[in-house]
């Protein structure tokens, strides 16, 4: 196989990487990191981040409280999504959390 061919095997790694705590997992135990797996692993990673945030949030503020099982289903939903996208060999921009990985990437180069 090509080295520039895509297989099955990573594109199931690439979707895996939008469940719950996969990310972090495949970030620590994968050794071939391919650059759409280091991305989707980055995204997964942040939207698991954000989403612990939010939910943390949701709690201590307790107007909102209602709606921490509606912010769970966007975060599943989203998941699945991306997910699906992934999967299907999809390209995935996230701007947002592009910008923040180019300003982390810029503070780095500047020290």
């Amino acid at each position: 196989m090509e080295s520039n061919e895509k297989s099955p095997k990573d594109n199931f790694k690439n979707a895996i990487c939008y469940f719950p705590l996969v990310a972090v997992l495949l970030f620590f135990v994968e050794e071939n990191k391919t650059p759409d797996l280091e991305k989707n692993i980055k995204y997964g990673i942040y939207l698991i981040i954000l989403y612990m945030i939010l939910s943390f949030a949701f709690s201590i503020v307790f107007i909102l409280l209602p709606l921490l099982p509606l912010l769970s289903l966007f975060y599943v939903w989203v998941s699945i999504y991306y997910w699906y996208k992934a999967y299907n060999w999809e390209d995935i921009r996230i701007e947002f959390i592009d910008k923040i990985e180019e300003k982390r990437n810029s503070k780095k180069d500047s020290k």
